[in-house]
């Protein structure tokens, strides 16, 4: 950018500015770094976001030249020889401050001219670009997470919706006459539609929040078959790891207003974990607690390795795995993320409690139907 002054006689171009207390008081509360230069190009004024930047004083910095008070990591005059656009903006410059600050910044320059038209200095302003660049990369990250999961949730419809299909050929054919239960084929069309509405959830919404932006269609949900159809779904898991699942419901029916595939997913986020962070011959019990007029409670309770306090707090950061990550489990720190957002989302709350070695209790409350 073409940034030298015209050399005329050596007018002070920041008189005007000092003679406009207005304008002085204006240029000390913006936020973006000002510095005036003379037809010499020294510098002659610097408001304090300048002096912030640059690590120069006022004082220090008036009458030195421009370059030495601004310098930059690349010389931002080197730019085409046609160029000669004083209003440019220049995106990602590396200013060197003194002391070894290093700032990334975004300079536009304008030329400050008489009535006669004749240049009497300019006028830079730079912007600490720092947020913009935090911005761009975490828009970034998010469309490019945004492409994959797309990628990936069409990838898995195809095979999905050939699973579901099979399923339902070998329902008709290996179950005949059955009166709507006891057959597993039934448990793997289930668990196919289930991972399958998932799979959409991943196409609809793709939110950075998780559990934001999801739909949920409220409605009475029996919360005792909910946890009955969660605990089958994970009976295969739970006799794999040797961990025994056991329910204590109510006689009569607990309805709960939730949406039931959002109930579902809770379920199992929480089940699952139940299970893997437990140990052999360990139990995971299911319980609902519908008693009084407030909302009504369902609780899993595990035998398992517990958590203590420093890792409750970090329990609902994205991808955060609590030092787990070489415990042999599979997981990505994202489940219980996702269930606190769905619980939320149906207008219910998540309680946790945990001790170290003797196993942790999750309860949802949700209004009651």
């Amino acid at each position: 950018m073409n940034t030298s002054p015209t050399p005329v006689a050596q007018d002070d171009a920041v008189a005007a500015v000092q003679a406009d207390p207005w304008l002085i008081g204006a240029l000390r509360c913006v936020g973006d770094a000002v510095v005036v230069v003379e037809t010499d190009a020294r510098v002659r004024y610097l408001n304090p976001a300048a002096e912030a930047l640059s690590g120069w004083s006022l004082d220090a910095a008036k009458g030195r030249p421009l370059a030495e008070v601004m310098r930059f990591e690349v010389d931002p005059s080197a730019r085409p020889a046609d160029d000669e656009r004083d209003d440019a903006i220049e995106h990602g410059l590396v200013l060197l401050g003194r002391g070894g600050l290093r700032t990334v910044v975004d300079r536009s320059a304008a030329p400050v001219e008489d009535e006669l038209g004749r240049r009497r200095g300019a006028v830079f302003v730079l912007r600490d670009a720092t947020e913009r660049l935090r911005r761009e990369a975490s828009e970034s990250a998010s469309r490019l997470r945004g492409e994959a999961l797309s990628r990936i949730g069409h990838e898995m419809r195809t095979p999905l919706n050939a699973v579901l299909g099979f399923g339902q050929l070998m329902q008709v054919r290996a179950c005949p006459g059955r009166d709507g239960g006891g057959c597993y084929v039934d448990h793997i069309v289930d668990a196919g539609r289930h991972l399958l509405g998932m799979v959409d959830d991943l196409l609809e919404g793709r939110h950075d929040e998780p559990g934001a932006g999801l739909r949920v269609q409220m409605q009475p949900v029996d919360a005792g078959e909910a946890i009955g159809a969660a605990m089958t779904m994970l009976q295969p898991l739970a006799e794999a790891l040797g961990v025994e699942q056991r329910a204590e419901l109510p006689a009569q029916p607990a309805h709960v207003r939730a949406d039931p595939r959002r109930l579902r997913q809770v379920l199992l986020n929480l089940g699952s974990n139940a299970v893997k962070y437990n140990r052999p011959g360990g139990r995971v019990r299911w319980a609902i607690d519908d008693a009084g007029p407030g909302p009504v409670r369902l609780t899993v309770h595990d035998d398992g390795i517990g958590m203590a306090a420093f890792q409750l707090d970090r329990l609902f950061q994205p991808f955060d795995r609590l030092g787990r990550e070489a415990s042999g489990v599979a997981g990505t720190g994202l489940g219980l993320v996702i269930t606190k957002g769905l619980v939320e989302r149906m207008g219910g709350r998540l309680e946790i409690d945990s001790q170290v070695d003797r196993g942790t209790t999750v309860t949802v409350l949700l209004t009651r139907a």
